[in-house]
């Protein structure tokens, strides 16, 4: 964990920390911080709900690859080839700090979920079982057979038509255990999809709990609560990263072909640290409007640091944006620079130039003018 300047610190526990709604302060066993609420997971593991398909979920899928997949494909690549490697995974790894808004999942149509049908019982197989039954009521015993005795062959017959009886009930129950588990999984997303559809907190809360893929945050080392605090509005709160995580020196070549290195100027560094804080913000909301279709996405974005005055890691908000999901909806995710779409939300950010991010009173529900049905 970092420890950031004294006049930083002082500046932080002066102004204090006020969490919107449903957030406290806490420590994990490691000591870094958490909050109350609910963490999200990666993907819900298939024993809570089995039989439920969550990569396949009703044809769900990621948008094309992004700059993020590019940096980690790179990073592999570096490991193998060395400096040749070195500035194209610097510039791979600026776009992916500040393009994690770019890739998502593709949104949930839970229209289509709840109006699908259930799944068709199987028919129980008895093809094994006529075929064998039908050559024992065939059977004509031979001249010889007759002579030295049928009944041998008869009852062989006979027990292959339990046999075959036997492999057919066999097969079936294999088709209704697939069945009963696609079954399982068609109620849990039917009751799941009428719930959401229904403004159901519960539900809600289930589909981000298990089917949030937030794994951009954990490659990057955040780490991410999220709480419903309003019937239309859902909260999230990012730890984010240090500035550590961008680099100090600008690389690239040279007029003729050589790698240089360069210390990043400050304005630059920090600037490409708010994009990356702004980058996190509208990946969040993007992944929250991908599951539901809730109006309102509450976005705050905590800064980690050690307190002087307990040698603790705590954290101080340092942007706080209310995504509109209609307004949200309508951005070029792909072409829009993370800092400057921050205009076009009710959001508190205090950049300077210089030194980056200042501590920020977040925004509260209460904040917003939004008429409550």
């Amino acid at each position: 964990m970092e420890i950031v300047p004294a006049g930083r610190v002082q500046r932080i526990e002066q102004q204090g920390l006020r969490l919107p709604k449903g957030f406290r302060i806490n420590l994990r066993a490691d000591g870094t911080p958490s909050l109350r609420g609910f963490q999200m997971k990666e993907e819900a593991p298939p024993t809570s709900h089995p039989g439920v398909d969550w990569a396949a979920l009703a044809g769900r899928k990621r948008s094309p690859p992004s700059v993020v997949t590019e940096y980690e494909q790179l990073s592999t690549m570096q490991s193998r080839y060395g400096d040749p490697m070195e500035v194209r995974l610097y510039e791979a790894k600026i776009a992916a700090l500040t393009g994690m808004h770019r890739e998502g999942w593709l949104p949930i149509d839970w229209n289509a979920i709840a109006s699908s049908p259930p799944p068709q019982a199987p028919a129980r197989p008895n093809a094994r079982e006529q075929h064998a039954a039908h050559a024992l009521s065939a059977y004509k015993p031979t001249l010889s057979e007759k002579i030295f005795g049928a009944e041998k062959r008869r009852a062989e017959l006979s027990q292959a038509v339990e046999a075959a009886r036997a492999h057919d009930e066999h097969e079936y129950r294999a088709l209704h255990a697939t069945y009963e588990s696609h079954r399982k999984r068609w109620e849990w997303f039917n009751v799941l999809a009428r719930s959401v559809l229904a403004g159901e907190v519960c539900g809600c809360q289930s589909a981000i709990e298990h089917l949030g893929p937030f794994s951009t945050f954990k490659s990057f080392g955040s780490s991410l609560n999220v709480a419903i605090t309003r019937p239309w509005c859902i909260e999230a709160w990012v730890i984010g990263n240090t500035n550590r995580v961008i680099p100090t020196e600008t690389i690239g070549y040279t007029p003729t072909g050589r790698i240089s290195r360069k210390e990043t100027p400050d304005p630059k560094y920090w600037a490409i640290y708010q994009d990356h804080v702004c980058s996190a913000a509208l990946s969040v909301g993007r992944e929250i409007f991908a599951i539901l279709p809730v109006p309102i996405v509450m976005v705050h974005v905590g800064y980690p640091y050690v307190s002087s005055k307990t040698s603790h890691p705590d954290c101080s908000p340092m942007l706080s944006v209310a995504f509109e999901r209609t307004k949200f909806l309508s951005l070029n995710l792909h072409g829009i620079d993370p800092s400057d779409s921050m205009a076009n939300f009710e959001h508190r950010m205090d950049h300077k130039k210089k030194t980056g991010l200042e501590p920020i009173e977040p925004l509260t529900p209460d904040d917003l003018d939004v008429l409550e049905e």
